[in-house]
Formats: C-alpha cells, structure tokens, sequence
C-alpha cells in the first residue's frame, strides 16, 4: 500500500461501490485473518441490490486453493466455483 490510501477501492473492495457490479461468485477461508472483509463485501453487495454467493471455508487458511492436490476442501472448492461460474454463462 505505501503512502495510498488503505480504504482505495482499487486497494480493498471492501470500499468500492457495488452497485451495478454483475453477480459476484466469492469463497473465503474461515481461518483467513481478511475474511471479515468478505462479510463487508456481502453487506455491501446486499445494499446495492447487487447478487453475489458466498461460500467460506471452516478451517482452511488464504489460498487453500492452491493445494487442490493436497486438499479434499481445495478440490471442492474449485469444483463448487466451476460449477457456480457455468451457472452465470
């Protein structure tokens, strides 16, 4: 971040506007220490009337995706987002 702003939207969504945004596919780590930022996120999509599906993961940390070849919850979770993502084509 430097000498920016932390609340730029660029920087954290979390501060953006959400309006008009297509719908939002979004899978968190419950064990990520940014994921209250996910609640923000949902709150603020839920204001704007903007549709957005959350899925957090219990006990997994910040990119747990990445070990899809490690991970049962990885494999589940990149399937469930394939499977959300054909749902909005």
């Amino acid at each position: 971040v430097g000498s920016s702003d932390p609340r730029l939207p660029g920087i954290s969504p979390v501060y953006g506007d959400m309006s008009g945004l297509p719908p939002i596919v979004m899978q968190t780590a419950g064990d990520d220490p940014i994921c209250v930022d996910a609640d923000k996120i949902e709150t603020a999509c839920a204001a704007s009337k903007t549709s957005i599906e959350h899925r957090r993961f219990a006990g997994m940390w910040h990119d747990f995706h990445l070990q899809v070849s490690l991970l049962p919850e990885a494999r589940d979770a990149i399937a469930d987002l394939g499977a959300r993502l054909r749902g909005h084509l």
